[in-house]
């Protein structure tokens, strides 16, 4: 790019970021006065679409941050939702909130359809299989289970997709993208996880309004301080583990004091979300990332986890924390003791048999929160494995196979030789949500967002730096 051009673009940015600041000042001052005045079912309604339009002109100005916008509406949204229900004193089954995140993330097929030609090229192709299993899902679904579902989870399952199709076909912003991909990711650890402790010992009745009128307290624990898996600004706790967990990865990534401080809220929260399947996948990462840096990164690698060992260690021996992990940890050990793991083998023992039995699928809409629109009742269906077959079919599901298996075979074999750092600490993040398939469906709403993202980024870098490799940065690790 030439300085000129470098200039250019450097002004745009900025022009796009005042603006945006601008507006958001503004509106958050709307906003308050509106709340002042208690106006909250019209901030219920409002809200959503100042967020949408918002999204809209990043999206047009500034793609890059338009990304960063997306991460922090799916992040955002759930707590905003749960504040507005306890305002109005009545809980919403079907939130205007729940909405924004994802109308905002189907902006992004704008993209899929402006350069549609794009899609042929091997990089891309993956996920244009992974997409066309989909629509096979939902057309089986409105079959089945009716338009208003399977359309929900079309939403949840395709929209997560086109931010790994934004990434590889604008592969030449790489830089722009990673960057703002990983501040998102660092700066999530700090402002979650510090909620999450505050959550944990002071109870904010919203949230334990929230989880009463859920029905989750059977899986998530009582409505009071220290008696619940945390869940921070998410809407339960399984979620928010799985998405630490990556912006806890990341943060091997980070630079300075910020990314050692940030260090005890994040692990600390992440403990105390008490989800064995988070924990084993950040060992799953942490195992990639150690096997495919340098001996160097690897010893400086031990170092950062020596020091956030030294700061978290201590609280799970004090009390409740101590309690409560201790257990937790514990029960990794004699599983078959355990009713959630007997619960998930009588799972797989049932749903095998209707995966062989159905070759066709039961379809989009079929599962999950997206069951409840037509049957009424959420269908808990805890494995991401046998769930694809389930809703997909066999069709769908061999197109998704050849879709994560093409990605795979492009960002498995990276190297520090040939991408940067961050590249092979995205794709190990790909590798462990990948791998706790088995436990649940990892490739839907934020935590899609995120799967797919990390794995389209990382797909982008190899091409990047195929084309500049000069450019490559030096690489580091924070210590």
């Amino acid at each position: 790019m030439s300085t000129a051009n470098a200039t250019i673009s450097s002004y745009e940015e900025t022009r796009a970021l005042l603006i945006t600041a601008g507006v958001v000042l503004l509106s958050f001052a709307f906003f308050i006065g509106l709340a002042l005045a208690r106006e909250f079912v019209l901030i219920n309604y409002m809200l959503p679409v100042f967020l949408v339009g918002i999204g809209a002109w990043l999206y047009a100005t500034h793609p890059p941050y338009f990304i960063g916008f997306l991460l922090w509406a799916y992040l955002i949204s759930p707590f905003l939702r749960r504040v507005l229900d306890y305002a109005v004193g009545e809980f919403s089954t079907r939130s205007t909130m729940s909405v924004a995140p994802v109308i905002i993330g189907g902006l992004l097929g704008l993209t899929f359809i402006r350069f549609s030609a794009h899609l042929r090229k091997d990089d891309v192709r993956p996920f244009l299989y992974i997409a066309i299993g989909v629509l096979y899902g939902f057309m089986i679904g409105i079959v089945k289970v009716g338009a208003f579902s399977a359309t929900w989870d079309l939403f949840n399952y395709l929209f997560p997709l086109f931010i790994g199709i934004q990434f590889t076909i604008f592969w030449q912003d790489y830089p722009r993208y990673v960057r703002v991909f990983r501040s998102v990711l660092i700066w999530m650890v700090p402002i979650l996880g510090t909620y999450a402790a505050y959550q944990y010992f002071f109870a904010p009745p919203w949230d334990m309004f929230w989880l009463e009128e859920s029905g989750m307290t059977s899986s998530m624990g009582k409505a009071e301080a220290t008696e619940f898996r945390v869940f921070s600004t998410l809407n339960a706790t399984g979620p928010f583990a799985i998405i630490m967990m990556a912006g806890l990865l990341a943060l091997f990534d980070g630079k300075g004091l910020m990314a050692r401080l940030s260090a005890l809220p994040g692990y600390g929260s992440f403990l105390l979300t008490l989800v064995r399947a988070a924990w084993g996948g950040w060992l799953v990462a942490l195992c990639i990332i150690i096997v495919r840096f340098r001996s160097r990164l690897r010893q400086r690698l031990v170092v950062v986890l020596l020091v956030g060992a030294v700061f978290v260690t201590p609280a799970m021996f004090v009390g409740p924390i101590a309690d409560s992990v201790n257990s937790r940890m514990e029960s990794i050990g004699s599983l078959e003791d355990d009713g959630s793991a007997s619960a998930r083998i009588g799972l797989f023992q049932t749903a095998s048999r209707t995966v062989l039995t159905d070759p066709i699928g039961q379809g989009l809409g079929s599962l999950g929160t997206a069951a409840k629109l037509s049957t009424g009742s959420t269908v808990n269906f805890d494995s991401g494995i046998l769930a694809i077959p389930v809703t997909l079919g066999w069709p769908g599901t061999i197109l998704f196979i050849m879709g994560v298996v093409s990605l795979l075979r492009i960002t498995v074999p990276l190297t520090l030789d040939n991408t940067d750092q961050f590249a092979i600490i995205l794709n190990a993040i790909a590798c462990a949500f990948l791998t706790m398939m088995v436990f649940a469906n990892q490739i839907t709403s934020i935590k899609g967002v995120i799967v797919w993202g990390c794995l389209g980024l990382a797909v982008a870098s190899k091409r990047y730096y195929s084309h500049y490799p000069h450019l490559k940065p030096e690489q580091h690790i924070s210590s």
